[in-house]
């Protein structure tokens, strides 16, 4: 593909819907260079069904369609425009005993046909490959376009055991011209699946540096919460559920107490884990060392990550359920914060162990209560982690810089 490059990029969210796959679009959106760009994505409410910002965004209201009208949408985009290919076949058949993905694709899949000017070459890029890179896989059928599909983590361990749905899920992956994904275990585990290693690219993320950097506001949130301005804050900053690790930080919040030293732990976020959290802290009578301060609004969120001296998220799997990066970890680097996380799943790919911060057994509450209580003591140390983790956010770990690295990967595959 030569000159222009235009995009379509398809995901199932967008902002402003909140997430680490809808911030993700987002980007790709927002700094594509290479030619025109149009979203496509389900309607949300109060959000226009079209939208033109810098580029056009289409909603669509994605209502599921009775597997009839379905099956005979599908069969006439797929068979009925262009000369039946093998592609479409394996395509049609897997759809065919995958209803329940297809009855989900029909509204994006006719909409999508809408968006495509006869007279331009596209890249489609799509979110993730169930469902959304079904819709991508049927425009590449059709079109010829080449098909970018975007790897995330908890998603290829969710259909491992449905044998049908996983059949599909390969089938995108195998005939997406490249795979990003978000970390190399992402990666080490899409290949395990069936996935080509030869099509996956490893591309970490990036945080946001126009809204997290460093500020002074220890003294404002110590105020908030009536906290003690010389004590050492933890912060964990997340969805309130057990693979985070709040619970193991707590107890070894317990043991740097018994120690002597003035700690509190903030924790910002929301879910229904906030009470078995709440439970902990009261087994363990921490009462007055812990905050549950709940949701936050993301235009508040470098207040409280600037407040804290360590930011701590000792993930791990929890079933199938695992962190496939951690941009949250990235984005307290931007704030020179020193940062703890996880030896579990892609967050080795997100803290450069002893270089941007420190990578823990999330199971063993003395080595987490160990490297917090070094960084506390060796402040040069964590400040070297801090300077460390900021230089590489700035450099090279920022939105802009993956977008563009993203952008200059394109064009030279397609």
């Amino acid at each position: 593909m030569k000159g222009k490059i235009n995009t379509i990029i398809i995901s199932q969210n967008f902002p402003p819907i909140e997430g680490g796959i809808q911030t993700y679009m987002y980007e790709l959106a927002k700094n594509w260079k290479l030619g025109d760009v149009k979203v496509l994505c389900e309607l949300v409410k109060d959000e226009p069904t079209t939208q033109i910002t810098p580029y056009v965004i289409s909603r669509v209201n994605n209502q599921k369609v009775s597997f009839l009208k379905s099956i005979t949408t599908i069969a006439s985009i797929l068979f009925f425009k262009k000369k039946i290919t093998y592609l479409k076949i394996i395509l049609f058949f897997l759809l065919c005993l995958n209803r329940n993905i297809l009855t989900k694709i029909v509204q994006l899949t006719n909409k999508l046909s809408e968006l495509i000017d006869d007279n331009c070459q596209y890249v489609v890029q799509c979110s993730k490959p169930l469902h959304i890179g079904v819709v991508g896989l049927v425009a590449k059928a059709v079109y010829g376009f080449p098909l970018i599909t975007y790897i995330h983590g908890t998603e290829l361990n969710t259909y491992k055991k449905k044998y049908m749905i996983n059949l599909l899920y390969k089938f995108v992956m195998k005939n997406s011209n490249f795979v990003f994904s978000n970390s190399n275990y992402t990666k080490d585990l899409a290949v395990k699946m069936g996935a080509q290693d030869k099509n996956i690219i490893v591309q970490n993320l990036g945080a946001n540096i126009n809204n997290f950097f460093p500020k002074d506001t220890k003294e404002k949130i110590c105020d908030k919460y009536k906290i003690n301005k010389k004590c050492n804050i933890l912060l964990t900053v997340s969805h309130l559920i057990e693979r985070k690790g709040h619970i193991i930080v707590i107890q070894a919040l317990k043991i740097l107490l018994s120690k002597g030293y003035d700690i509190h732990y903030l924790i910002i976020g929301q879910g229904d884990y906030k009470f078995r959290i709440q439970e902990e802290i009261n087994n363990l009578s921490l009462q007055n060392h812990v905050t549950l301060a709940g949701f936050v609004e993301s235009n508040q969120m470098i207040d409280y990550m600037n407040s804290c001296d360590i930011f701590v998220m000792p993930n791990k799997q929890v079933g199938p359920d695992f962190e496939g990066f951690g941009i949250v970890f990235l984005e307290a680097n931007a704030c020179k914060k020193p940062v703890i996380g996880g030896k579990s799943g892609g967050v080795p790919d997100a803290v450069l162990d002893g270089i941007t911060g420190l990578l823990v057994n999330p199971h063993n509450v003395d080595e987490i209560a160990n490297k917090i209580e070094l960084l506390i003591s060796d402040t040069e140390f964590a400040q070297k982690l801090a300077e460390n983790g900021y230089r590489r956010v700035i450099e090279t770990n920022n939105w802009k810089s993956v977008c563009d690295n993203i952008n200059s990967t394109i064009k030279k595959i397609i």
